[in-house]
């Protein structure tokens, strides 16, 4: 089984709520928790501290997870904030397997990276999880060392 952080704009929390329910039910653990609070609609209401409490939690979970789904805005519709790009940056950068779902957003949806994988929609990565991804997670860590310099090589 494994462990999800779903990353989504904030106009994405029902499809969000949804799709941790069934991963659930499917007896995977969902570390996200941001869908499943009330509806903040508009980001610019929250006080500084509150964004940056969303924020802390946010890294935190995106830590105990090892698998990240991005769920993107379809074409032309533009998110309310990039708060899920930068939860992507995370995943990316500690080599989290990472799971886009949707349609091209950025430059980000086709790096050539063996840990990203990208796929039209929630059917098909359902799919996916049952018949492309193994039984278990491999462990994974949170903090990747950095690449050797030319002097430890």
């Amino acid at each position: 089984m494994f462990t999800f952080f779903i990353a989504a704009p904030r106009k994405y929390q029902p499809t969000a709520c949804a799709l941790a329910a069934d991963l659930r039910r499917l007896g995977h653990r969902v570390t996200s928790s941001w869908h499943d609070g009330p509806h903040i609609p508009e980001p610019s209401r929250e006080t500084h501290a509150e964004k940056q409490r969303s924020a802390i939690r946010n890294v935190l979970e995106i830590n105990w997870s090892n698998v990240l789904i991005l769920l993107t805005p379809e074409t032309g519709d533009p998110p309310q904030t990039s708060s899920h790009m930068v939860e992507l940056g995370l995943a990316l950068g500690c080599h989290r397997r990472t799971i886009w779902v949707g349609d091209d957003a950025n430059i980000y949806d086709s790096l050539p990276l063996p840990w990203l994988h990208r796929l039209n929609d929630i059917p098909e990565l359902f799919s996916y999880i049952e018949n492309h991804m193994p039984d278990q997670a491999p462990p994974g860590s949170f903090l990747v060392p950095p690449p050797a310099t030319s002097s430890e090589a």
